[in-house]
């Protein structure tokens, strides 16, 4: 119930923020994406093309599966953590949703965000999303076996790399926004995630890639 109660907070909250888009409460749009895939891999998330499209022709297995609490069913222990992680996951999802408060949006620039969980990284409601699908879907179990599990671990993934590409092209939208280029290069060297670049430079927010619509 605490679950779904979030997901309603978190669509109320983003129905506001495009109804709240005026010029007078600093919530007009400065720009719009320009890009194609920017678009698709937008509205492919949303209702009915996700139910109809990615859902019903590529990840029928892993979203019609069993999810956590069925597959932890009798294990006490294991559901007393494993369900706390499942909300917490969708309670920084709907929170970055509220941080955006009046200027909630896709595919437009409303002006930057740089509070709430927008301190510790450049997509918190990206990454709360794949984190909140992986805990309650659980794609690393099947009843297949170890060839289902696989399976559904790469479709897992497939929807991680639409995410990405969500993350990507709105990164190359707003790069070319001073503001958002210095707000990228400290998160780069100041965020939650910053380590994961030490690792893997090319993973950095790079201005020039940014602006030249490099996706990877």
């Amino acid at each position: 119930m605490v679950y779904f109660f979030l997901t309603v907070i978190d669509v109320l909250f983003a129905t506001i923020g495009y109804l709240m888009t005026f010029r007078a409460l600093d919530t007009d749009i400065r720009s719009t994406e320009p890009t194609l895939i920017g678009w698709i891999v937008c509205i492919i998330c949303y209702y009915p093309f996700w139910e109809l499209v990615a859902v019903s022709v590529f990840f029928t297995e892993l979203y019609e599966g069993n999810v956590w609490y069925e597959w932890l069913e009798g294990y006490t222990t294991l559901l007393t953590i494993w369900g706390p992680l499942v909300v917490l996951a969708m309670c920084v999802e709907s929170f970055t949703t509220l941080t955006f408060g009046a200027r909630f949006s896709n595919l437009t620039f409303r002006g930057l965000i740089t509070t709430g969980p927008f301190r510790y990284t450049k997509h918190p409601q990206y990454i709360s999303k794949m984190f909140n699908r992986l805990f309650f879907l659980m794609p690393f179990l099947s009843m297949d076996g170890t060839s289902g599990a696989l399976k559904t671990m790469v479709m897992f993934f497939a929807v991680c790399l639409v995410y990405y590409l969500r993350a990507k092209t709105e990164e190359n939208h707003l790069s070319r926004y001073p503001e958002y280029v210095e707000y990228a290069h400290w998160i780069d060297q100041h965020g939650i995630f910053r380590w994961v670049g030490k690792l893997i430079p090319r993973l950095k927010f790079s201005a020039e890639r940014a602006q030249a619509g490099k996706l990877f």
